[in-house]
């Protein structure tokens, strides 16, 4: 799942983004994981086609922030979009990116888990070739 790959190194990179939190997993974090903190997931990829075969993916990405207050998840989530939604098209964590859209988010409180943590739910589109 090369997406996970992009989001790794865009994310890891973003001084903004390092600056609140280095915490940056994919698919899950350990049990005891200091917050804030941000995990994606990659939910699924979908081929592109064409006469020529597949050259493309589309891929759906879920990015949670996770902090212990909820003003600070709410900032958190906004630095994560700022980074991701409509990102330049290049090569990140050497995945050539067409263009990655923002798709919706929602928020909660989690009680499984990380009992008591705030966290805000992304789902971003990423667009690349293989």
């Amino acid at each position: 799942m090369e997406a996970g790959k992009a989001i790794y190194n865009i994310l890891s990179t973003d001084a903004n983004v390092t600056a609140v939190t280095p915490r940056i997993y994919g698919n899950e974090a350990r049990q005891g994981v200091d917050f804030p903190c941000v995990i994606y997931n990659v939910i699924s990829d979908v081929a592109l086609n064409s006469k020529s075969g597949m050259g493309a993916l589309q891929s759906r990405v879920q990015v949670d922030c996770y902090c212990e207050k909820y003003e600070d998840v709410n900032a958190l989530a906004i630095l994560v979009r700022t980074s991701l939604a409509d990102k330049a098209k290049g090569t990140y964590g050497g995945v050539p990116v067409q263009t990655i859209k923002f798709d919706s988010s929602n928020d909660t409180i989690e009680n499984e888990g990380f009992d008591g943590v705030f966290r805000v739910s992304m789902d971003f589109m990423i667009f690349y070739t293989i």
